[in-house]
């Protein structure tokens, strides 16, 4: 069971420095994330394409749900602790954001 639904659009919290908060992405069934028909398996790749921002980035938090204004890894801690897990293990991290999408 997901949080999420398939189409849900994303925002970037950080102005890319070639956009002005214009480009949305678009969440697939399958977790990845659409940006301009480019598919990224992660947050993570998402973020860093869309931003080209050099340095450290976390995908998870990039990301803002439009419709709510809420960040994945805010989504994501709510879906672990629905389930009764309190931490965030390696693959949930780098790339399972396909549970939770419904």
């Amino acid at each position: 069971m997901g949080i999420l639904s398939a189409g849900t659009v994303l925002k970037p919290s950080i102005k890319s420095p070639t956009d002005n908060y214009t480009t949305s992405a678009t969440l697939a069934q399958d977790g990845r994330i659409f940006i301009d028909n480019h598919a990224y398996e992660t947050p993570l790749g998402a973020a860093k394409a869309y931003h080209q921002r050099k340095g450290e980035i976390n995908g998870w938090s990039y990301w803002l749900v439009a419709r709510s204004g809420k960040r994945l890894n805010e989504i994501r801690d709510e879906y672990l602790e629905s389930i009764g897990q309190e931490t965030v293990d390696t693959q949930m991290t780098e790339q399972a954001l396909e549970l939770l999408v419904d």
